[in-house]
C-alpha cells in the first residue's frame, strides 16, 4: 500500500537566491511537498507513531528554509535529505520550492524548481 502526506502552499520568508540583495532583504517562498510511503499501519493503528507526522515534517521544511542557499535546488535537496533521515518509511519525496513575485523584469507570480528524490538504500 503506498500513500501520500502532503503539505500543500506552505509560504515562508527565507534568504535564498543568487544575488546578494535576494539573500539580504530575504523574499516569501512557498513550498509544496508530498511523500510517498506505506501508511497500512498507520491506517490501522490510529498512532501518529506509525505515520510521516506533518507536523514534523513541517518543522524540517522551517528548519532547512532558514538556511540560506544560492539556488533553489539546494533547499530542495537540503529538505529531501532531513525527511530521509527522520522518516525511514518514506519511498519518494516530491518537492517545489518557489520564489514568489521574484526581482525580475516582467509580471509574474513565482519562479521555481520541482525535484524527487529516492532515498539511498
Amino acid at each position: 500500500m503506498i500513500s501520500k502526506i502532503f503539505i500543500k502552499n506552505f509560504e515562508i520568508f527565507a534568504h535564498h537566491g543568487v544575488l546578494p540583495e535576494e539573500r539580504l532583504k530575504g523574499n516569501y517562498f512557498r513550498v509544496n511537498l508530498s511523500i510517498e510511503a506505506n501508511l497500512y499501519q498507520a491506517a490501522q493503528s490510529d498512532s501518529v507513531h506509525d505515520t510521516i507526522n506533518y507536523a514534523v515534517v513541517s518543522q524540517l521544511i522551517q528548519e532547512e528554509m532558514a538556511l540560506s542557499s544560492d539556488l533553489l535546488e539546494n533547499v530542495c535537496y537540503r529538505i529531501s535529505k532531513a525527511l530521509f533521515r527522520e522518516f525511514l518509511a518514506i519511498e519518494k519525496v516530491n518537492i517545489s520550492v518557489e520564489k514568489l513575485r521574484p526581482p525580475m523584469p516582467g509580471k509574474m507570480e513565482s519562479v521555481g524548481v520541482e525535484m524527487e528524490f529516492f532515498p539511498k538504500r
